[in-house]
């Protein structure tokens, strides 16, 4: 049974946790990242990394790099290292491959990263890319 909580400025009651947890006591620790900074700082913590990225797979390289040669060294703040990377990008889904090139040269893909720009204002903003409110071009 959790014994509950009583701070400054929130409580938790105490309460039964169910079922009980089986194997490592301490989960692993993940941190949501931003900017090429943000995947340095998480491994320096020994945090694992949940990403977006908005360019090709392959440019992303770079900061697996720099993430993978911090994490070494990393001191975590957790139980233990969570040395893993998880990183979404876009993709189209259409009935034929011609479609889908179709959708991408039409603009359909502007407007997710002008929403990832609008709401995570840590990532790197690419030249010319507009500012909140405004997105990019349909």
């Amino acid at each position: 049974e959790y014994e509950g909580f009583q701070g400054k400025h929130w409580q938790l009651p105490p309460r039964k946790v169910l079922p009980k947890p089986y194997g490592r006591s301490h989960p692993a620790m993940w941190y949501a990242a931003g900017s090429p900074a943000s995947y340095a700082m998480a491994a320096k913590k020994g945090l694992g990394v949940l990403g977006f990225s908005i360019q090709k797979v392959a440019d992303m390289e770079w900061v697996l790099e720099q993430y993978k040669t911090a994490v070494v060294d990393a001191e975590p703040v957790g139980e233990f290292v969570n040395d893993n990377v998880m990183v979404t990008t876009t993709a189209i889904c259409a009935p034929t491959h011609a479609e889908a090139i179709e959708i991408a040269v039409n603009g359909g893909l502007h407007y997710l990263p002008s929403l990832v720009f609008r709401y995570h204002d840590t990532f790197p903003r690419p030249e010319g890319f507009p500012v909140w409110p405004e997105t990019l071009p349909p």
